[in-house]
């Protein structure tokens, strides 16, 4: 793809775990959990989201990928002003959970939110039967990566999406 003109975007590190993490109560977070993606959720998410998605990207991730033919939790976590701080999505399949669409808004991120969201998605995935666990990270998400890396997550390997080089 490189000799054809395509650059590589999005470097993504997939990460894996078979130990669930132990939840970390916290008294000044408030976790919801939800079987279908609530509008308060999925804005929040679109909100944390970095921006330049379609309408069209918009209403498939919405009705398609949020709404998979397997068990799945959604997760929000707000802060004591009841705005939603960070959310994320735990999907099991084959007794691997995967978790996904973790995101925390911008200004709320290291204060603890997105912990919350993870401790509370590895709870589902047990709950829903995972014996291990996959998170699908972008490389240069040096905080996400942390973040796994502390709840005993290693590295399994990495993919990345290529497009045509603008000319």
């Amino acid at each position: 793809l490189l000799a054809r003109g395509y650059v590589s975007t999005a470097t993504t590190s997939v990460l894996k775990s078979t130990v669930p993490a132990g939840e970390t109560p916290s008294r000044h977070l408030h976790v919801e959990v939800e079987s279908e993606p609530t509008d308060r959720w999925f804005d929040a998410y679109m909100a944390a989201e970095v921006g330049g998605r379609s309408e069209g990207d918009v209403a498939a991730l919405r009705d398609v990928l949020l709404r998979p033919s397997h068990p799945t939790s959604f997760v929000s976590v707000a802060g004591h002003d009841g705005a939603i701080a960070s959310v994320g999505q735990v999907v099991v399949v084959d007794g691997w959970a995967s978790i996904q669409c973790l995101a925390t808004m911008p200004g709320l991120r290291r204060q603890g939110a997105g912990r919350a969201v993870v401790d509370a998605l590895m709870a589902q995935g047990v709950l829903l039967g995972a014996q291990g666990f996959v998170a699908a990270v972008l490389a240069d998400n040096a905080a996400s990566l942390g973040l796994f890396e502390k709840l005993g997550f290693e590295h399994s390997h990495s993919y990345s999406y290529f497009v045509v080089a603008d000319r």
